[in-house]
């Protein structure tokens, strides 16, 4: 079911009594919508609403400018199927959110090609955030803890480094990139990134930081797997860590394709420790292309399959 605001901008409000008070059951769809300029949105009156997503929310189809928005207020809302926001021409806004109103164990789609954010709420442990509409505009990954988080922005154009301003992030599943377009992802500056599970890197350009003076840390506790792509930092002076396992998980680094390229002047450029086997495929590298050091740190005995290391 589509909700369009076609003559004029609206909101519908629902303020019910007790049970479920907006239900969209497995294998519907409720998608809001606007055109030209018009904008819409659904909130909520009263206090003690409930809404339960099993299906599909959609804020924002079609071919309108408007924002679309979600009003978290006066609701509990529980999001166990999907969550699209966004697209290419509409913006999207989720207001008042918070860990104890918005509960998101499904699936949380982000198609906006706008500046935007994307929100605080309790991110499931199987809970997926997929980043897919970036384009020229960085935007705000608000939580500090989320689920699985896949990056596949194809349509972000060459020049564009763009960062989703998170300084400090736990991923309690895997994290994945597929796709970067012709420019770069940071999860922010100088961020630490703590991924419990897998950390895959495909296609495209991961940045272990955004910023020019201070690196990155990358600890991939699942192990880590490139099987092309580059990851790298945009900092020209700052430390870079990448940490594969810990002391207690022996998590593998497995290289197929592709390059780590650090260019920075630090006495500590990258400090790669790894606590699992290492393997590199043939052709793919990992490289110090500035004046700083590249240390590569083996923490347990492990068998080297292939190296190949250019400073």
């Amino acid at each position: 079911m589509n909700l369009q605001a076609s003559a004029n901008s609206s909101v519908l409000t629902i303020g019910g009594a007790a049970g479920t008070d907006l239900d969209i059951p497995s294998g519907s769809t409720l998608a809001l919508s606007g055109t030209t300029t018009n904008t819409n949105g659904l909130a909520y009156s009263g206090s003690g609403n409930v809404a339960s997503i099993v299906g599909t929310l959609t804020l924002g189809t079609g071919a309108g400018s408007g924002t679309i928005s979600y009003n978290c207020a006066n609701a509990v809302t529980t999001v166990d199927g999907t969550l699209n926001v966004g697209t290419s021409t509409a913006g999207y806004s989720i207001s008042n959110p918070s860990a104890t109103v918005l509960l998101i164990n499904g699936t949380f789609n982000f198609n906006s090609f706008t500046s935007s954010t994307i929100p605080l709420a309790n991110y499931a442990n199987a809970s997926t955030i997929n980043i897919n509409g970036l384009v020229a505009l960085g935007i705000t990954l608000s939580p500090s803890s989320i689920g699985n988080l896949v990056i596949n922005s194809p349509g972000i154009t060459a020049g564009n480094n763009l960062s989703l301003g998170n300084t400090s992030l736990t991923i309690n599943g895997a994290l994945t990139v597929t796709s970067t377009g012709s420019g770069s992802v940071a999860i922010g500056s100088a961020a630490t990134v703590s991924v419990a599970g897998l950390t895959t890197i495909s296609v495209g350009e991961f940045r272990l930081s955004s910023s020019t003076t201070s690196g990155g840390t990358l600890t991939a506790t699942g192990g880590l797997t490139q099987n092309g792509g580059t990851i790298t930092s945009a900092t020209t002076s700052g430390t870079n860590t990448i940490n594969i396992g810990n002391a207690s998980t022996a998590s593998n680094f497995n290289q197929t394709a592709g390059t780590i390229t650090i260019g920075s002047s630090s006495a500590n450029g990258l400090s790669l420790n790894l606590f699992g086997n290492f393997s590199q495929a043939a052709g793919a590298t990992i490289t110090e292309t500035s004046t700083g050091t590249l240390r590569i740190q083996f923490q347990k005995q492990r068998v080297i399959l292939f190296c190949s290391f250019m400073i």
